[in-house]
């Protein structure tokens, strides 16, 4: 039974069509029906970003709900900035409006990368200097990155910090390892050096912010939780 593939796109993008008939050739199953909504730039200017407001893009699912499409997929990339809560979202809400099923190219390498297990992945980006360089959207990225490397480690300071700077799958290698020691004991069996001291470096600069700001004094436990929050973070 042939089935039909919705592509939401963006207005600007002249490669998505050419590229997806040139994959599809020869597969007599399957057809592939576009949609468009207004995207003339990428930035991190309040305006660019509103451009993947979801309320610009779900009318682009609607009329390819009127193609009876079998499945819709947002083939954009801007959740690599925006975060994969975005196209999560965007994703429920394309289903919750149409009944039909949706998904996204960053969410489909997302899952590929789980199955095969990627952890390390180079990149070349075609985007502009204030999306690479700017100092805010960076700071907010990474503000986003050490969220979630605390969450993992169950808000333990030190691990956060260490993971941030060897990497999560370091962490877990080192409280698998060590993690029944005290924590000062723990820091310095962690191989690298410049984590060690990255470790020390942030939790005094925390302790002395929590001090200036909230006038709390940071009482940091000596035991080790070493039953960290097993999730996608494991590279």
């Amino acid at each position: 039974m042939r089935k039909r593939l919705g592509m939401i796109t963006p207005s600007s993008n002249s490669v998505l069509e050419p590229v997806t008939s040139a994959m599809l050739h020869g597969v007599a199953d399957i057809t592939t029906h576009f949609s468009r909504f207004r995207v003339t730039e990428i930035a991190l200017d309040a305006a660019a970003l509103s451009q993947f407001d979801a309320s610009a893009m779900l009318p682009a699912a609607d009329l390819l709900a009127d193609a009876m499409v079998d499945a819709v997929a947002w083939n954009g990339t801007s959740a690599s900035w925006l975060g994969l809560d975005r196209d999560q979202a965007l994703c429920a809400a394309i289903t919750a409006r149409t009944g039909i099923a949706a998904t996204t190219c960053v969410l489909g390498l997302h899952a590929l990368y789980e199955k095969v297990g990627v952890r390390r992945l180079g990149l070349v980006s075609p985007y502009t200097d204030d999306v690479l360089y700017d100092p805010e959207g960076n700071i907010q990225f990474g503000a986003w990155y050490i969220g979630h490397l605390l969450e993992k480690f169950k808000g333990q300071v030190a691990l956060g910090a260490g993971s941030y700077n060897a990497g999560p799958k370091a962490m877990m290698k080192w409280v698998k390892l060590h993690g029944a020691r005290p924590l000062d004991e723990f820091i310095e069996l962690c191989a690298y050096t410049q984590t060690r001291e990255y470790m020390k470096k942030v939790t005094e600069i925390y302790a002395r912010y929590l001090y200036f700001y909230d006038h709390k004094v940071y009482e940091q436990s000596l035991a080790v939780d070493k039953h960290y929050v097993k999730n996608e973070l494991t590279y």
